[in-house]
């Protein structure tokens, strides 16, 4: 079925997913759980796992109900999609998914309230890399009967390169908004008759993350726009919150700030549609990275984390005399990604999930 602005939709066919044991389960293989952590600043690191390939998103959430505690999801340049855990004091690794194409970003949320855990949204290529152009697509993942099941759902005439999952239309679950390369927007809602496609608009740029933010969810551009989708009297729509003298990349927001990593190296803080800047990383290369959250629990204030190109995770305090910056860790190659959450059993707190090109998962949390 063909809708809208050149998209299609559709509902696959089961795919039982590859890396399964005899009994037809995907291996949780021990990945670095003889690793120490190592203390920098007040934070200490730890590589949970290499997976041997460019990784390009990341994220963390309750998706694997039959384990305790938060996983974290991570997709890579080969299609795979790689499920890490903590599991009896010990880091694991499954490949859970594979896609046709590169992977670079992953959301987490629930679609489907009659499923246990969150659904993992993956988007990339349809086939070969990003730097090969063509399609587009988008991947729903989540267990059932003890498998996991993959699923494409939509497709797009360039890379997707953005997606969130929240819940927009007052309906039971949530709507998984779509943007990439084509410089559309579209929201994508499982009903049960299938995936229903819902155009909301051009964008002035490629769609590079999208975030929930202010009731609706904001899509980071690369010609520097952040544009908000909203619903309203039965429709969706798209606005302009602010323009970035630099493209816009990766975002994050605690409700009422917009953290916003730029191409430029610059961190950025956006209130009321006026921004400020709190880091200029100084190297001057491309920032991949964003979280806005109360990383310190010694501390009311909020933080601010960021990673990029330069290989490095900064993290952010507020002072007397601004935004001070603290390098937590140095990776091998460029780092792609960064998420915050929670990881219980593993240490208290807020914690820090970095991926990239080397293909490590890196994760970092706050000492004592």
């Amino acid at each position: 079925m063909h809708i809208g602005f050149g998209w299609s939709a559709s509902v696959l066919g089961l795919a039982v997913l590859s890396a399964c044991s005899d009994e037809g389960r995907p291996e949780r293989r021990l990945a670095g759980d003889a690793l120490p952590w190592v203390s920098r600043s007040g934070w200490s690191s730890t590589l949970a796992a290499d997976v041997g390939e460019k990784l390009g998103g990341c994220a963390l959430g309750d998706v694997d109900t039959s384990q305790p505690g938060n996983e974290i999801v991570a997709v890579g340049v080969s299609g795979k999609v790689h499920l890490v855990g903590f599991v009896s004091g010990a880091w694991t690794h499954a490949v859970i998914g594979q896609a046709g194409g590169e992977m670079v970003q992953v959301a987490l949320g629930e679609i489907d309230l009659d499923r246990p855990g969150l659904e993992i949204v993956v988007v990339g290529m349809a086939s070969g890399t990003e730097d090969q152009g063509g399609e587009g697509a988008a991947h729903v993942l989540f267990r059932d009967e003890g498998e996991w099941i993959m699923k494409e759902f939509a497709r797009s005439p360039a890379l997707l390169h953005a997606a969130a999952v929240t819940e927009l239309d007052g309906s039971l679950g949530a709507e998984v908004v779509l943007a990439g390369f084509a410089r559309q927007a579209v929201v994508m809602d499982l009903t049960d008759a299938g995936w229903v496609e819902q155009p909301v608009g051009p964008l002035p740029g490629a769609g590079k993350n999208a975030i929930e933010h202010g009731g609706g969810v904001v899509i980071a551009c690369a010609n520097g726009s952040l544009m908000a989708v909203q619903r309203a009297e039965g429709a969706y729509a798209l606005s302009e919150l602010a323009v970035a003298p630099a493209g816009c990349a990766r975002l994050a927001s605690d409700g009422e700030h917009l953290l916003v990593a730029r191409d430029d190296g610059v961190l950025w803080l956006v209130e009321g549609g006026q921004g400020s800047e709190l880091f200029r990383e100084p190297t001057g290369e491309k920032l991949r990275g964003a979280v806005l959250a109360n990383l310190d629990p010694l501390q009311p204030a909020l933080e601010a984390a960021t990673v990029g190109y330069s290989k490095r995770i900064t993290l952010l305090t507020h002072q007397e005399n601004g935004w001070q910056p603290t390098i937590l860790y140095e990776d091998t190659d460029r780092l792609h990604h960064l998420a915050g959450g929670l990881m219980p059993g593993v240490g208290h707190g807020e914690h820090l999930v970095a991926c990239g090109f080397s293909g490590h998962i890196l994760v970092l949390r706050r000492d004592g």
